[in-house]
């Protein structure tokens, strides 16, 4: 399995920011054009861990250090009109990282899956809510998101309900342990 179909399957909550970042020049002419910029830069080369907050920035519209649901929702929104919009600009695993991540939270319902992500209830995601499932450190993201070691994918599945356990069925075997 490639890398990014790999990544595509670690909390697609926070995957529309991190495809946003690390996705093609297309994505250049988004709104969000200079924190994309920026972020992909952090994202391509810096520590997991930095690129982890960049992507939490992005998400946290009004800066007040959380992610809500309508702020959730709005970079989904924003993210499957990019796609619609720029669907011939994208790579074959680019589309397939949107196709399977809009999919994946569709289906499991976005309010039930950012509830399952909001582990102290407080009704937004902080950064280690967010990245939970995940242990960042200096490497990459894209690195790290293909480790087996450095993702809990039965939690990461989990949260996604039956879905989940079906996303998690596509890893190769060694990637769910």
């Amino acid at each position: 399995m490639p890398v990014s179909m790999k990544m595509s399957l670690t909390k697609p909550l926070m995957l529309t920011a991190t495809l946003l970042v690390t996705a093609s020049s297309a994505w250049a002419q988004s709104p969000l054009e200079p924190r994309i910029a920026e972020t992909r830069v952090i994202c391509e080369t810096g520590p997991s861990s930095t690129c982890s907050r960049a992507i939490h920035r992005i998400l946290d519209q009004d800066r007040n250090g959380n992610v809500s649901f309508p702020e959730m929702e709005l970079a989904r929104a924003q993210a499957a009109e990019l796609v619609r919009d720029r669907k011939n600009s994208l790579t074959p695993d680019e589309r397939a990282i949107f196709g399977l991540t809009l999919f994946g939270l569709l289906s499991a319902g976005p309010p039930q899956v950012f509830a399952n992500f909001d582990t102290d209830g407080s009704g937004s995601l902080d950064h280690d809510e967010m990245f939970a499932d995940i242990r960042l450190d200096a490497r990459p993201f894209a690195v790290v998101a293909s480790d087996p070691a450095a993702v809990d994918w039965p939690s990461l599945a989990a949260r996604f309900g039956k879905i989940g356990q079906s996303l998690i069925g596509m890893l190769p075997a060694n990637a769910s342990r």
